[in-house]
């Protein structure tokens, strides 16, 4: 079995559907939109289509609303509806074991959340998730409050310039391809790869089904 290399100092987390449901949560949010400008039906009759065009988050924002509105949602109340909630309201706390697994790797590495998205949203998330106790502000880095995000190689840099780490050190957990692994090998990162469905090659150091399998590889 791979193990990681034994100077591994820092284990930089992916949030969104690495340590937190974003999906479940997204569809949460989706679902009391429609109930909030009472349309709740609309909902329940095309929550597959919505959710396949949502695409796990992958697809644009700005082109996911624009089509929700063209053919499902009523503009302004949902505008309104967004003043009011993000989906980082809707996320759920996440299992007390997995916040015991992190907080005895915490024991032994330096844990960094790096996440893309905006910073009440995802804060939001880090909140109601319960990870704030293993996630300070000070280990939180969030591209809403950056010029740049994920894959772009200038926030990976900003975990090595702020903590001294070389890129041998570092390991990235997450389960985008493209912007957890591909942008972190780029930077000469060590990957694991949350990849349970394998839907496709993965040039990661590691593959997990599931995040505590880290333990296996440390």
């Amino acid at each position: 079995m791979k193990s990681l290399p034994k100077n591994i100092k820092c284990l930089v987390f992916d949030l969104d559907n690495t340590l937190i449901d974003r999906d479940k949560a997204y569809s949460t949010y989706l679902e009391k939109a429609f109930e909030f400008v009472n349309q709740p039906n609309i909902w329940t009759e095309n929550k597959a289509t919505i959710l396949e065009y949502d695409n796990k988050g992958y697809r644009s924002r700005d082109t996911f609303y624009q089509w929700l509105i063209s053919k499902f949602i009523h503009q302004k109340l949902f505008e309104e509806f967004q003043k009011k909630y993000v989906v980082g309201d809707f996320v759920e706390k996440i299992d007390t074991s997995i916040l015991q697994f992190l907080a005895e790797l915490k024991e032994h590495f330096h844990l960094v959340l790096l996440t893309n998205g905006g910073n009440h949203n995802q804060q939001k998330k880090i909140v109601n998730s319960g990870l704030f106790k293993i996630f300070p502000p000070t280990s939180t880095f969030i591209s809403g409050d950056y010029s740049f995000e994920k894959p772009n190689p200038l926030f990976f840099h900003l975990i090595q310039m702020e903590y001294g780490y070389t890129p041998e050190e570092i390991v990235m957990i997450g389960d985008d391809y493209d912007k957890d692994i591909k942008g972190a090998h780029q930077m000469g990162w060590k990957t694991i790869h949350l990849n349970p469905t394998k839907t496709k090659e993965s040039i990661a150091d590691i593959q997990i089904n599931d995040i505590q399998e880290i333990a296996n590889y440390i």
